[in-house]
């Protein structure tokens, strides 16, 4: 199941959890799961973030080829998307007014069984333009997580590309659940 990243996650990730310098492996996991098909984005959403001039729009630039979802977004969604969930109050309302939000959600709508959107946005009842890519992703049954979400689905941590890693869930990595019966 792809997750579909929106701006706003990696935007949110870069500014708040996951500073370059501090938390690359972040960044190189993320890098891994997209070449692995797991996390892609629309090429509009890469082509936003790549205009930049920092370390995540180098990044982004560094592995398109793995991060762009590779097909079209239906021109019939985008619209669907922006009439009915982006700007639902608005007559006529253009991919200008509301920004390229709705591509991760039409990508999502077209596999909405298999393909979850990924956003550093809160959901809120707004009902004028612009609203939060949760909110829309709600109106259209589209599965919607946060940055947080994201990476423990795919089970981000620092220590994700070491062979010798343990962990102490029961039934990830090497390492036995401890059994709460008995001794220390």
């Amino acid at each position: 199941m792809p997750y579909l990243l929106d701006a706003d996650a990696l935007i949110a990730a870069k500014n708040q959890c996951c500073e370059f310098g501090r938390v690359d492996q972040y960044w190189e996991w993320l890098a891994f799961h997209a070449k692995q098909g797991k996390a892609k984005m629309p090429l509009e959403i890469h082509d936003e973030i790549a205009r930049g001039k920092d370390e995540l729009s180098e990044r982004a630039k560094s592995c398109k080829g793995d991060l762009v979802l590779q097909e079209e977004v239906d021109a019939a969604l985008i619209r669907q998307v922006i009439r009915e969930g982006c700007a639902p109050d608005r007559a006529e309302v253009g991919i200008e007014a509301v920004g390229r939000d709705p591509f991760p959600i039409a990508c999502a709508l077209a596999d909405r069984d298999n393909r979850t959107v990924v956003t550093g946005e809160k959901r809120s009842n707004k009902q004028r333009q612009n609203r939060p890519v949760p909110s829309v992703c709600a109106d259209f049954s589209v599965k919607s997580c946060d940055q947080w979400d994201f990476g423990r689905a795919l089970d981000f941590r620092t220590d994700w590309n070491h062979p010798s890693a343990t962990h102490s869930m029961p039934g990830v990595g090497n390492k036995p659940a401890r059994s709460k019966q008995g001794g220390a």
